[in-house]
Parts: structure tokens; C-alpha cells; sequence
């Protein structure tokens, strides 16, 4: 009988160990954080807001909306393949990605990127502000993002952004956002992004991204809910009242009313969460039961 209990015992702990063994996978939860697949797997947005003086528009006070290219001067790659933002010649803009990416619900999750400006004016010392954020819901679109402090950006300055750490929800889902200003209305006025990398670590169930149905770390066996429907072009649409995120200084977020004519889509391969879960370790016990009642009633 000791030797049974010992056995039993010693399933369990094998069974927990092993599923504690794994390890979630932060780094695949966010897809082409180096753009080598274009602007694949990112949504774009935007914000065009034109200020008038009388019948004249006042180029300094208004925001254009941007280009989301992929960089053709190699001169400007940060790692090889490199996003870039821009507008118009002597205009400003506002407009950012974001992905959606399925994590441990309760996970505690950043993210680092790289980021440069290009510039050309009399005024280029910080040209271009840049802004990293969270929206740990996961919600389409950064109106609820938890944004880091602005980083300004110079011309010919490349800078490595961190965002905050954020406690995600019980989604398991969270947003991540980047966002970019030109703060001066330039003849030429270009951010650049690449490597943006996510990390993370904790959590409950660890759903596996992008599959059906998949064994998550903690024996956990998760299923995926279908993907939200496309969104096409939500272009004009009201912003958001102000997010009490906003970061201070008076720097627009998404969800700024600054924010008043949002554009994007989502893209369905960035959506998904965890509906349901199974305990593995239970397994290897109950085929150690079998197994012994097997035995004793052979011995009979």
C-alpha cells in the first residue's frame, strides 16, 4: 500500500513538474516585430485635425495624415527592414500601430523598441515625439492604452523606448501600441521603427497565439475564440474622449480628442483568447491507478 501511495505521489509530482517546466513565449506572442514582413500582422491609425485662421489653414497647428512605407534609404535602416511614418512635405502628423497579441491572462508585460527621426529645417532638436503603450484588455485600437512618458527624437538620433510594465487582464489578451507626433511642420519630418521585441512574464492559463487549440505551460489546453470581424476604413470617426492615461505635458495619445479622424483596420491573424482549459497532471495519475488496480486484480 506504501508503495502505491509512493507511486501516486510521485506521478503528481512528475505530472506538475513537467507541465511547470514550460514556459510561455513572449517573444512569438507578437508577430514581425521587425518588419520583415512589411507593416504584416500591425494596424495603422491616424489622426488628420486642420486648424483654420480665417480661410487659411495653419500648417503648425494641424496634423495631415500619415504614410505607413516601409524605408528605402538604406541610410535610415535601424536593423535591415525598418518601418517608417511621414506625411507631406512642410506638414505635421500623428498616427501610430498597434497589434493585438494573446498572453497569460494576469501576465505582467513591456516592451522595447528602436526608434529614429529624420528631419530637415531650421527647428530639428526633437523633432518627432514617440510613445509606447499598453492596453492590457486588448481592445482594437490604443483609445485605453497605458502610455510611457513622450521621448523626443532628433534629427539623425536613434533611441531605444521601453513602455511600462502593465498587469494584464483575464482576457488574456493585451494591445501594443506605438505612436509618433511631428512636432513642427518640417519640409521633411520621418519616423523610423524597428525591433520592437515584447516580454513578459507570469500569468495563469498560457494560451498558445495563433493556433485552434494548443497545450499551454501549467498543463493548460487552451481553444481559441474565431477572430474579430474585419474593420474597414474608419476613416472621420469621432475619437475617444481623452484617456486618463495620457501621458503629462500635454502629449496627445490615441483616444486624445486632438484624435479626430481615426483610420484602420484590424487585422483578424492578431485576434484570439483562451476559453477553456484541462489539468494534465491528473492524466499520469489516473494511469497510475489503473495501472495498480490492473495488478491486483491479477493477483487475485
Amino acid at each position: 500500500m506504501k508503495r502505491t501511495l509512493f507511486l501516486i505521489l510521485a506521478a503528481v509530482i512528475i505530472g506538475c513538474g513537467s507541465a511547470l517546466a514550460q514556459q510561455f513565449d513572449f517573444g512569438t506572442a507578437l508577430k514581425n516585430g521587425t518588419f520583415d514582413q512589411g507593416v504584416g500582422h500591425w494596424q495603422t491609425y491616424a489622426s488628420e485635425h486642420k486648424v483654420y485662421d480665417g480661410k487659411d489653414l495653419n500648417y503648425a497647428e494641424s496634423f495631415f495624415t500619415p504614410a505607413f512605407k516601409m524605408a528605402d534609404d538604406p541610410q535610415r535602416f535601424i536593423n535591415d527592414a525598418t518601418l517608417q511614418i511621414d506625411a507631406v512635405e512642410f506638414t505635421r502628423w500623428q498616427g501610430g500601430i498597434y497589434q493585438v497579441v494573446n498572453v497569460p491572462p494576469e501576465a505582467e508585460l513591456w516592451f522595447t523598441l528602436q526608434a529614429a527621426a529624420f528631419s530637415t529645417g531650421q527647428d530639428t532638436q526633437g523633432s518627432i515625439t514617440v510613445l509606447a503603450g499598453i492596453d492590457p484588455k486588448g481592445g482594437n485600437g490604443c483609445a485605453s492604452a497605458v502610455w510611457s512618458d513622450p521621448y523626443s527624437i532628433g534629427h539623425g538620433q536613434q533611441a531605444g523606448l521601453a513602455s511600462r510594465r502593465i498587469k494584464v487582464g483575464s482576457e488574456g489578451r493585451a494591445t501594443i501600441c506605438i505612436q509618433g507626433e511631428a512636432q513642427y511642420a518640417l519640409y521633411k519630418n520621418a519616423l523610423f521603427v524597428d525591433n520592437v521585441k515584447l516580454e513578459g512574464k507570469g500569468g495563469l492559463a498560457l494560451p498558445q497565439p495563433g493556433a485552434p487549440g494548443g497545450l499551454g505551460v501549467m498543463g493548460v489546453i487552451v481553444t481559441q475564440a474565431p477572430p474579430d470581424p474585419a474593420l474597414a476604413g474608419l476613416v472621420g470617426t469621432p475619437a475617444a474622449p481623452a484617456s486618463p492615461n495620457t501621458p503629462p505635458g500635454g502629449q496627445a495619445g490615441a483616444g486624445d480628442p486632438a484624435l479626430s479622424g481615426l483610420t484602420g483596420a484590424q487585422d483578424p491573424a492578431s485576434t484570439g483568447g483562451a476559453d477553456g482549459w484541462l489539468i494534465v497532471p491528473a492524466v499520469g495519475l489516473l494511469i497510475v491507478v489503473i495501472g495498480w488496480t490492473l495488478k491486483q486484480r491479477r493477483a487475485r
